[in-house]
């Protein structure tokens, strides 16, 4: 199964297709399991953002903003699948393997993030609301122009967790 970091080049490789071609070469795009040059210049820059972010945290709170973004990361993706579900006229290998995210997984992962949010009641509710005003209006423009995917969910989740560790950091 395809990484992170590569469900986020593809999904940047549809937004960046769909920003200067027609919506049917974007979902090509999106469907390609092989980055192109968007893509992994996109993977790059998430992975090193995350880096020089995870580097700037304050070390006495390091590990609970990490543990909390990633929370918020993964409720974001719930979320965004949940949501924004794949159109069955895609029959991809997303829908084949039967990803995605039902209501079960999403309140699952939603009491997960509670409880993270908990440890860390003042940051952690800020870095939560932060993540949904981040995730929820993209996750809405994207599905409108695409429809739902397992990669673009995965997306708006990077997104999520890595606003609220940017957050995390002030």
């Amino acid at each position: 199964m395809p990484g992170v970091p590569s469900f986020f080049s593809r999904s940047s490789e549809a937004l960046a297709g769909l920003a200067g071609a027609e919506r049917s070469r974007a979902l090509v795009l999106l469907r390609d399991p092989h980055p192109g040059p968007t893509g992994m210049i996109a993977a790059i820059a998430l992975v090193l953002t995350r880096l020089v972010v995870t580097d700037a945290l304050p070390h006495n709170y390091a590990l609970q903003a990490l543990v909390v973004s990633s929370a918020l990361g993964c409720w974001g993706t719930a979320m965004c699948i949940t949501a924004f579900p794949i159109p069955k006229e895609w029959n991809n290998e997303d829908m084949a393997r039967g990803m995605g995210a039902g209501m079960n997984e999403f309140l699952l992962v939603t009491c997960v993030a509670i409880l993270c949010v908990a440890a860390w009641p003042v940051h952690g509710l800020v870095a939560f609301l932060v993540a949904a005003a981040v995730t929820a209006p993209i996750a809405q423009s994207v599905s409108r122009a695409l429809g739902g995917s397992l990669a673009l969910g995965q997306g708006a989740g990077e997104l999520a967790a890595l606003s609220a560790l940017i957050l995390l950091t002030i």
